[in-house]
């Protein structure tokens, strides 16, 4: 099975920034799973993209 998944930045309702993971399990239907990240995942996701 292929997943997609991207980094999602939002804002909350009280306007307060956040990150999360969006994973895209099916097209059709459309199945897709959001996954709040913490500061050490953002850490490592940065590390990551740094380092292409």
């Amino acid at each position: 099975m292929k997943l997609e998944c991207n980094v999602v930045e939002k804002t909350s309702k009280a306007g307060n920034p956040y990150v999360q993971l969006r994973i895209t399990l099916s097209e059709k239907p459309r199945v897709v799973k959001d996954v709040f990240l913490e500061e050490a995942e953002l850490a490592i996701l940065s590390l990551n993209s740094s380092e292409e």
